[in-house]
């Protein structure tokens, strides 16, 4: 368990003291910041509730946008980078397959728990008001696609393949999502069930599927790094 939380914790402070990483906090945290900001500007012309989900429901659509392809560019060679490095190949003599991944899960959780609750405080701080749900569903969302990301890494060996990849579908997946939820058409409406972004828009209960799907990402990626020799 030690090792794990070791894992976790490296995991974390190397987010943050990376280049990209910075990048990353300072857009979420700038457009938390503006989004508040015209919300509050329009205070005139919306009601106080209007105001409050307007400003807290911001993070989120940014979140449902960009939130894939933030956590891609800076978590797409999680596993398969010390693969190829040969730092997995010490750690599993150390700790466990599975306390690895999770621990790489736990600490980029951590960092984008981090970031979740700075852009939140600064949406309080303007707009007087705190959603705890959208708090969640912003949580669950990027737990969703942290897990999916991890599994990608794990699933395909090098760390060039996984990044094309993951950008790409990080500009797919929203397009697909959003298409299949207010399409009619067969060939493309099942396509919501098997995203995160259906059930955020149906009713609080079913944002455990949310849970669900990232407990399936994060089992294939344990499968697969299992499987693989370090």
């Amino acid at each position: 368990m030690i090792k794990m939380w070791a894992i976790s914790i490296k995991e974390f402070q190397s987010l943050f003291k990376s280049i990209k990483s910075i990048i990353v906090i300072i857009i979420v945290c700038g457009a938390s910041y503006g989004i508040a900001h015209i919300v509050s500007q329009l205070g005139g012309q919306l009601t106080s509730a209007q105001i409050r989900d307007g400003a807290n429901g911001g993070i989120l659509a940014m979140l449902l946008g960009f939130g894939p392809l933030f956590i891609s560019s800076l978590s797409h060679n999680v596993i398969n980078q010390e693969i190829k490095t040969r730092t997995a190949r010490f750690l599993v003599t150390k700790t466990s397959r599975e306390r690895i991944v999770l621990g790489k899960f736990l600490g980029i959780c951590c960092f984008w728990l981090v970031c979740i609750s700075i852009s939140f405080l600064l949406i309080a701080f303007i707009s007087h008001h705190f959603s705890f749900y959208i708090f969640l569903e912003c949580l669950l969302f990027t737990m969703c696609m942290i897990s999916f990301v991890l599994m990608l890494s794990a699933l395909m060996p090098n760390p060039t393949h996984t990044m094309f990849l993951s950008i790409i579908l990080s500009f797919v997946l929203p397009v697909l999502s959003g298409w299949s939820i207010f399409s009619s058409k067969a060939y493309i409406a099942w396509f919501k069930y098997v995203t995160p972004y259906y059930y955020l828009k149906l009713e609080k209960g079913y944002l455990t599927v949310l849970l669900i799907f990232a407990a399936l990402c994060l089992c294939t990626a344990l499968w697969s790094f299992k499987r693989r020799e370090v």
